[in-house]
């Protein structure tokens, strides 16, 4: 999350999931950047493995965003089992159940992508948010989908802070069932392919 506290001008984190875990795989909250205020999930890297309560936590925050009808960002966010371990069914489930909750909520999602060398990143992470910030030369990560959400390239924080403000506002006047429904056709075009 280092990068990540460079580009914000104010983070108030939401911890938990209800249940009395923390899931601390990912880091969620209240995110300032440049003027926009959103909901952030973000990849802690304090773990690879994600657990049920991890997931359990983003839909949380997804929840909260959905409540006060603001956008989401996603940092470093993967779906991926990081470990090479086969993740129990709990957990295969909770992953699913977060993808079904971001490609299905209503407001624009901006994903931040960091380290594409280093984390593995597939072709859900790349079409479920409508507009991508690619840090340091990642852009050919969308090579292989043949409907690509927006991207901006960034070299530094203030790159990715004027590249979140900018996709944030083309993404704003996009009606929500439309939202929802490119989403769809970037993810049924990747099973297609």
């Amino acid at each position: 999350m280092s990068r990540l506290q460079t580009v914000l001008d104010r983070f108030i984190e939401i911890s938990g999931d209800r249940t009395g875990e923390l899931g601390e795989s990912i880091n969620t909250g209240l995110v300032w950047i440049g003027g926009n205020k959103v909901v952030c999930i973000a990849d802690s890297r304090e773990t690879e493995h994600r657990t049920p309560a991890s997931w359990r936590r983003a839909s949380r925050i997804i929840g909260v965003a959905r409540q006060l009808r603001k956008p989401l960002l996603l940092w470093n966010l993967s779906f991926h089992n990081g470990t090479g371990q086969t993740p129990n069914l709990a957990a295969e489930q909770a992953a699913r159940d977060g993808q079904q909750d971001i490609m299905q909520f209503p407001f624009g999602i901006v994903s931040v992508i960091e380290d594409a060398q280093k984390n593995a990143f597939s072709t859900v992470e790349l079409a479920l948010p409508d507009g991508i910030v690619f840090v340091d030369g990642a852009e050919t990560l969308c090579g292989h989908l043949t409907i690509s959400p927006r991207t901006v390239g960034a070299s530094n924080a203030e790159d990715v802070a004027s590249g979140i403000s900018g996709l944030l506002v083309q993404i704003a006047s996009i009606p929500a069932n439309e939202l929802v429904s490119q989403r769809r056709t970037r993810l049924a075009s990747i099973t297609l392919s």
